[in-house]
């Protein structure tokens, strides 16, 4: 991961190279609600770019998290635990190489919302229970047993709360 300090939203930003870059750290959550948020430009690259995922270092079957499609260029949360999967995509496309702020909230096992630019965008009510295997923050990374998806671009500004945002506290 190469370390920006031109054009990004605040100060500093990561470059990713579409190949293996990645941030890997471990995680304070442990149960909803929680929110993650970023902000992301994207290059062409992957058939997905992992923005951020919550994820267990040992399986590939527990993530939670927020990756663009590039075929469509649509913004994917994903939540899965080993019992229950749910995919759900934004209902606008966003933009290559213009930044983007994305802001994932997870409620609790039936509540996500998705907010693109300070806009709430969708929702997805299918249920999926935390799992309690989580253990792993992964920027520009979708999961690390099988680790794809990595991200071709920059991202800036990665927070993450151990609460549900309001859509005030989104918009500010």
């Amino acid at each position: 991961v190469a370390l920006n300090r031109t054009n990004c939203v605040t100060g500093n930003c990561y470059s990713f190279d579409d190949v293996d870059d990645n941030i890997n750290a471990t995680t304070s959550v442990t149960r909803y609600p929680f929110t993650l948020e970023a902000w992301a430009k994207f290059d062409s690259g992957n058939a997905y770019d992992s923005v951020i995922h919550l994820s267990d270092a040992d399986s590939a079957v527990i993530y939670y998290g927020i990756r663009r499609v590039e075929t469509s260029n649509i913004i994917q949360m994903d939540a899965r635990n080993p019992d229950q999967i749910s995919t759900t995509s934004s209902t606008i496309a966003v933009t290559n190489n213009v930044w983007t702020h994305l802001t994932l909230v997870f409620n609790n096992e039936t509540g996500r919302d998705l907010y693109i630019n300070g806009a709430f965008n969708n929702y997805s009510n299918d249920n999926v229970t935390f799992a309690s295997g989580v253990d792993r923050t992964l920027i520009g990374l979708f999961r690390l047993t099988s680790p794809d998806d990595y991200m071709d671009g920059n991202i800036d500004n990665v927070r993450i709360y151990n609460k549900a945002l309001t859509s005030a506290e989104i918009q500010d």
